[in-house]
């Protein structure tokens, strides 16, 4: 070799070991394959659902970005619009994540974030699951509760707002705007809020409402509350909300055991049930009556029994251990009384179309399904809300309905005896005599046993009769069989005492139920007068019914239906005048010989008799209107269309109208 190549050759080499050098030192700082793993992202939402008071910023992810900080400053950032996404190359050690979600706008905005941490682990493929959730900072909260206008005196509105995850509940002070609406609106930490808001006219809760509240930082939460009516005895409310329909995980709450309609006294039993919980999930509960906290931390709760007639409101709010959950849902409950042996508190809503619930039309004593069975003049009626009860006037027995099936069976009374007989007894053992009137408190009857000049007593459960009050004809004040009567047609109770039409001798009787005590409240000689207690004359009054503060008369021979003050034995006239038959305003309005008096509580429903037709009364008003019938016979139909035959007593069930049509020997019934 040359010295020429050898020099060449020797540069060479030198070369080639720099280029070696230097790879070797470029490895040593960079990891080989074999010093990396890798991150599977696994991504949760909880930013979109709905059920509670909502933001009005969209809240359904579009995309997420992924950000990692690891070992000597590595760091990534990786947008996904997926919800896992595979990390490759990271360098060994512990790695932060952050994942941001964003929505849909055509400027995407954050609305939400989630963290974790995990171990790389070299040649390995680690799992990281990230809950995202929305981001903390301040956020607004605008609400409006608003209620029919005029009908509240002094209304205010009493509300708190407080956290799910503990603390002080903050009292949200309202602006009343003119006569029917209030509103609030202020900044608040983003979170989970319970909102409970109460309705009150001079203090007294008239409505209420209870939500869930999601506050997200620099979004609106709006809510607008309508109560469609309020409160009061007699009346019945709803309440509606308006929202935003987007809110960040809330629990999906439903309430089973609830019924829109009950009867005072009734126990409703409610259960509340999370759909979306998580197994681990340990959750709270709480039960609010028109926005009212009742102090019940379970998700069962048995209420009810003790409410007046009315509206309620039922919420319950279901909220996580660590609040970070939260949902609401909530059920209107209508409270019915049983007041006057008819179902009271809700305005009846009638299209006039009569059908025949029971009774062949042919005269006899049958008991059997709907027109399988006979009734021989049925004469008085009552209800429970779920049975009828039937004084069958000449099979001297008394008969029930149960309304579902429009099954007829005997419970007390014995058809086979005839008539003049007078037995207290158990079911058919007891004897009645012409019993033409009849109510029921929900545990017992009270029968007007006419021609007995008595007043009975039946208790429902075992049909056992006795002797409430009275004994031989007569006029007399007295306890029990010192009291008599002279053809008793008419009952009626308010739960504490009972009302008697007393038919010749033309006054009104009152019984206190747990002494037999009678005295008379109204009336004297027969004839027409309105005045204050023996001052008031009636001709032959045939039947009475309550709303628990006034007394219903149909003062049959004069053709009017009167009005008694209980507290005073006050009598005015309501409407009516000379017989005949007109519709009209008070003593505009003509009737001619009503035997049957029910109301709902806001109307009154008349059996004209001698008209053959039921009329209506607008307690309000005094307005009279024909509601079903025209002349005499017997047709089903809507309106005029339909037939009776002297209808006399007549009840509801909250629904309907149920009607003895006593030629006929029917049963009928009013939708």
């Amino acid at each position: 070799m040359n010295s020429r190549n050898h020099s060449f050759y020797r540069k060479s080499l030198v070369l080639l070991t720099i280029l070696l050098l230097f790879i070797s030192c470029m490895n040593f700082f960079q990891p080989s394959k074999k010093d990396t793993g890798s991150i599977r992202v696994l991504i949760t939402e909880k930013l979109s659902a709905s059920k509670s008071l909502l933001p009005s910023l969209d809240m359904t992810p579009a995309s997420y970005t992924i950000k990692g900080s690891g070992p000597a400053g590595a760091s990534f950032t990786q947008k996904v619009t997926g919800t896992s996404a595979t990390i490759s190359n990271l360098v060994a050690g512990a790695w932060s994540i952050i994942v941001e979600a964003y929505n849909g706008d055509a400027s995407p905005t954050l609305i939400g974030s989630g963290t974790g941490t995990v171990a790389v682990t070299a040649g390995k493929t680690e799992s990281l699951g990230i809950t995202v959730i929305p981001l903390s900072g301040n956020g607004s909260l605008s609400l409006t509760v608003s209620w029919p206008s005029g009908v509240l005196s002094s209304p205010t509105v009493e509300a708190s707002l407080t956290p799910t995850t503990g603390g002080s509940a903050q009292s949200l002070s309202f602006t009343i705007i003119a006569d029917n609406s209030a509103s609030y609106s202020s900044d608040f930490i983003a979170g989970y809020y319970t909102l409970s808001l109460c309705l009150k006219d001079g203090g007294v809760v008239v409505g209420g409402k209870t939500d869930t509240v999601r506050i997200i930082k620099g979004e609106l939460t709006t809510g607008s509350y309508t109560f469609s009516s309020v409160n009061n005895p007699g009346t019945i409310s709803g309440v509606s909300l308006t929202i935003t329909p987007s809110l960040a995980d809330p629990y999906l709450v439903s309430i089973t055991g609830g019924e829109s309609t009950i009867i005072t006294g009734t126990t409703l039993n409610l259960t509340a049930t999370v759909s979306n919980a998580d197994a681990s999930e340990e959750i709270e509960y709480a039960w609010y009556v028109n926005g009212v906290d009742q102090g019940v931390s379970s998700s069962s709760w048995s209420c009810g029994s003790s409410w007046a007639i009315g509206y309620y409101q039922i919420d319950v709010v279901a909220i996580s251990e660590d609040g970070t959950r939260a949902g609401s849902e909530g059920i209107g409950v209508n409270v019915y009384g049983l007041l006057g042996g008819a179902i009271q508190g809700k305005a009846l809503s009638l299209t006039g179309e009569v059908t025949t619930l029971a009774g062949s039309g042919w005269q006899g004593y049958t008991n059997g399904i709907g027109t399988l069975a006979a009734f021989s003049y049925p004469y008085g009626i009552t209800t429970d809300g779920k049975n009828l009860y039937v004084a069958d006037k000449q099979n001297n027995i008394i008969r029930k309905i149960i309304i579902d099936t429009s099954e007829v069976i005997t419970i007390a009374g014995n058809t086979n005896i005839g008539c003049g007989a007078y037995y207290d007894g158990v079911g058919t053992n007891a004897c009645f005599y012409y019993p033409g009137a009849i109510t029921t408190d929900g545990t017992n009857l009270y029968v007007a046993d006419t021609d007995n000049n008595r007043i009975r007593k039946i208790v429902i459960a075992t049909g056992e009769v006795t002797t409430l009050a009275g004994s031989t004809k007569g006029y007399s004040d007295g306890t029990g069989s010192a009291a008599q009567f002279d053809c008793p047609t008419g009952i009626t109770t308010d739960g504490t005492n009972l009302y008697v039409a007393d038919y010749y001798n033309h006054r009104i009787r009152k019984i206190v139920i747990s002494t037999g005590e009678v005295t008379t409240l109204a009336g004297s000689s027969y004839g027409y007068a309105d005045g204050t207690g023996t001052a008031a004359q009636f001709d032959y009054p045939s039947d009475i019914t309550t709303d628990g503060t006034n007394l219903y008369v149909a003062d049959s021979m004069n053709n009017r239906i009167r009005k008694i003050v209980i507290s005073t034995g006050e009598v005015t006239t309501l409407a009516g005048s000379s017989f005949g038959y007109a519709d009209g305003t008070g003593t505009a309005a003509q009737f001619y010989c009503p035997c049957g008096l029910t109301t709902d509580g806001t109307n009154l429903y008349v059996a004209d008799t001698d008209n053959n037709r039921i009329r209506k009364i607008v307690i309000a008003t005094s307005e009279v209107t024909t509601l079903a019938g025209s002349s005499e016979g017997y047709t089903d139909g809507t309106g005029s269309a339909a037939q009776f035959d002297c209808p006399t007593g007549i009840t509801t069930d909250g629904t309907n109208l149920y009607v003895a049509d006593s030629y006929n020997h029917r049963i009928r019934c009013i939708k």
